[in-house]
């Protein structure tokens, strides 16, 4: 692969989530009708995070660094529950709680509801990128976000009525996301799609 213009043999990056530091808490974006983020304090306090997360990375020499999805809100049992409803709150068409999520792993968390037309609405990960490639400088940047046959598993469907509908809408909202990421810049798009790992099946579906 190659990376600034140099043929990388094994190029390195960072797999996941990184450990928040103690003075980030909460909530850091708004939902798709509103601000990006939900004040400037928090802007300011996630764009150090993210700050120091990329140090770290530069420190042990990747190739490739990411945001260490630093907006995931883990404190706490409860709050890591919201990994589910990062996209849910961010495209039209989901309301709040729904059923426990179908995924036997994760049935003490409650899934975002699809009620209408899931459609994307706005830039959902620019903020994301912005703070990224300002602590990476010239540094290739890469973005982790959940897939959309995840979030399909994920979500209670009270409006398309077979998995197979649900899957194509939200994997065009995730179309339109990703062509606004390569419009503004990132070098890459890491997709997780853990279904088969967790060995999850569906009615109509298969993994």
């Amino acid at each position: 692969m190659r990376i600034k213009g140099e043929d990388v043999l094994l190029p390195t990056t960072m797999v996941g989530s990184y450990p928040r530091p103690n003075w980030l808490r909460g909530k850091v974006f708004g939902e798709f009708d509103e601000p990006d983020y939900i004040d400037y304090g928090t802007k300011e306090a996630f764009e150090d995070a993210v700050r120091l997360c990329v140090d770290d990375q530069i420190r042990a020499g990747f190739d490739v660094v990411c945001d260490g999805q630093q907006y995931f809100e883990s404190e706490t049992t409860h709050e890591y529950g919201q990994v589910f409803h990062f996209w849910g709150h961010r495209l039209a068409g989901f309301k709040r709680w729904g059923e426990p999520i179908a995924i036997e792993l994760y049935k003490k968390f409650h899934a975002p509801m699809v009620v209408g037309d899931i459609e994307w609405v706005r830039p959902i990960f620019a903020p994301i990128l912005e703070a990224t490639r300002a602590a990476a400088g010239d540094r290739p940047v890469k973005l982790a976000m959940q897939g959309p046959l995840f979030l399909a598993f994920a979500v209670t469907d009270r409006y398309y009525g077979d998995p197979k509908s649900l899957a194509m809408a939200i994997a065009r909202a995730f179309n339109r996301e990703f062509k606004d990421l390569t419009a503004r810049g990132v070098d890459w798009i890491q997709i997780h799609e853990p279904l088969t790992y967790y060995g999850e099946r569906r009615a109509g579906t298969s993994t």
